[in-house]
């Protein structure tokens, strides 16, 4: 991914979680059969990588209890109720209260979520001296309609 080879990251995973006596047995797979496992909901546990369909915060909400990739691990809606509400009351915020929203809602996600963000890898941008900012989208893509 980007140059990172995931193999090299997942033995360092690894060799992180035996030190607390989990034993992982990595299984590689070609992607059509890690793919037909991961949409079956089958994997105990997984290293992927993620790319949102349309460039808005409110892609990262699939990772939200009864969104499509938490589904696949398992986490429906029901399992916290708490998170349950969160996850509506961010999706329903709007303008100066949508910001706040999704930073709750990410920290209740560090807390309480199956899911262990590892790394947003770099990108490296070029722009000329006409250029006087280049404005990110909350998932950390530049936002061509707002570059000045």
């Amino acid at each position: 991914m980007q140059g990172i080879d995931l193999g090299v990251v997942a033995k360092a995973i690894r060799t992180q979680l035996a030190q607390i006596g989990v034993r992982v047995t990595l299984a590689p797979a070609s992607m059509a059969k890690a793919l037909a496992d991961y949409e079956k909901g089958t994997n105990a546990m997984g290293l992927w990588s993620w790319t949102p369909e349309y460039v808005d915060a409110e892609a990262a909400l699939a990772f939200a209890p009864g969104g499509l990739v938490a589904n696949r691990a398992r986490w429906v809606r029901g399992v916290n109720s708490a998170m349950d509400e969160l996850t509506e009351v961010t999706r329903r915020a709007f303008g100066e209260d949508r910001p706040g929203a999704f930073a709750r809602w990410q920290l209740q996600m560090r807390e309480f979520g199956p899911f262990v963000p590892l790394f947003q890898p770099a990108a490296h941008h070029a722009h000329g001296d006409r250029v006087t900012e280049v404005p990110l989208t909350p998932l950390g893509i530049i936002n061509l309609a707002r570059i000045r």
